[in-house]
């Protein structure tokens, strides 16, 4: 990092290194935002779980980043890789649940949504698509 900074500071260019991850669409994120993690933060506010609330918020927070968004839907330098763990969050608590009710009444078509969801944001916090 050092010689980077050096090399930088010279006046080379230094390539930047590759991305393991994919950017979230910002659609989908929006989409997760509006679907999902909202409909949280207002429970959280409504049981007056300050702690909640906090946590849904920077939920949405790192979902925009991923994206390459910051709190007020201005541009960041570039995007953020999501963190496994909000991306396992979404999944265990909002997708596979919705996936598993779709199976149930075998709507092959909301499956392969929910799906899809997933493997966004696996893709995004880089972990291999299922």
């Amino acid at each position: 990092m050092v010689q980077d900074v050096e090399t930088e500071l010279k006046g080379a260019f230094v390539a930047p290194a590759a991305q393991d991850f994919t950017p979230l669409p910002a659609y989908i994120a929006q989409s997760l935002i509006d679907n999902y993690v909202s409909p949280a933060w207002f429970a959280s506010q409504k049981a007056a779980d300050q702690e909640g609330k906090t946590h849904f918020h920077n939920l949405a927070n790192n979902l925009r980043a991923a994206v390459g968004l910051n709190e007020k839907n201005l541009p960041l330098a570039g995007s953020v890789k999501l963190f496994k763990f909000n991306a396992q969050e979404i999944i265990y608590r909002w997708l596979q649940p919705a996936w598993f009710k779709a199976k149930q009444t075998d709507n092959k078509e909301q499956m392969q949504h929910f799906n899809n969801l997933a493997n966004y944001l696996r893709r995004t916090a880089g972990l291999p698509k299922q």
